[in-house]
């Protein structure tokens, strides 16, 4: 991909023009294949289903090309996708509905004790500062909103940034804790990955 095509990188979620190519390279080569049959697995693990936020203002934060869970959710009322290279994604066409960028502070373009609900599926383990992107969704969530998240628990490689199951919940320690699992990844995604997803509460 052409260097003037890609929309400037926030420095905590992609520290360099060789992670956003790495990124978008992974979506072209294994990613769109895979369609958006995961989503519906990831909501699963969460006792959810695709008609579990009917009606509310739903975020998925770090979504990729196809919108995240939103790709697959029903009736929302109001969506919100986001991702560090909506630009891109937008090109693409995947998503039904717009991708929302982030700016180079880690704010995405989304308001304010906005949504009821939020996702974030592997996007953490994505950025050297994962404390910015939990601090914005405590920002675009209402009081009481809930956000459901998932974490690959990897090893230290180009592009990903080692979480355990304790860091990611102190990065978590204002918000009231749900519910935490952990186990394998998802059959068609990355099974050989140890992972945690965790509910919370924004307090």
């Amino acid at each position: 991909m052409d260097d003037d095509c890609r929309p400037p990188p926030f420095p905590g979620l992609s520290p360099d023009g060789a992670e956003v190519s790495q990124e978008i390279r992974s979506w072209q080569e294994r990613g769109l294949s895979l369609g958006t049959d995961r989503y519906r697995r990831y909501l699963a693990l969460f006792g959810s289903t695709t008609s579990s936020c009917v009606g509310q203002a739903v975020c998925d934060y770090g979504c990729g090309p196809f919108g995240g869970v939103l790709s697959v959710l029903r009736d929302v009322g109001v969506a919100f996708p986001v991702d560090i290279l909506a630009e891109e994604y937008n090109l693409w066409g995947y998503s039904a509905f717009p991708i929302h960028t982030i700016d180079a502070e880690g704010r995405a373009d989304v308001p304010s004790a906005s949504c009821d609900v939020a996702f974030c599926l592997q996007c953490l383990d994505h950025t050297a500062e994962p404390s910015v992107i939990v601090a914005d969704l405590f920002r675009i969530l209402k009081p009481g909103g809930v956000l459901r998240l998932f974490v690959h628990l990897r090893e230290r490689t180009k592009g990903h940034y080692p979480l355990t199951v304790s860091q990611t919940l102190r990065l978590l320690a204002p918000w009231e804790v749900c519910s935490v699992d952990t186990g394998r990844d998802i059959p068609n995604n990355e099974p050989e990955l140890e992972a945690v997803w965790v509910t919370v509460l924004r307090p």
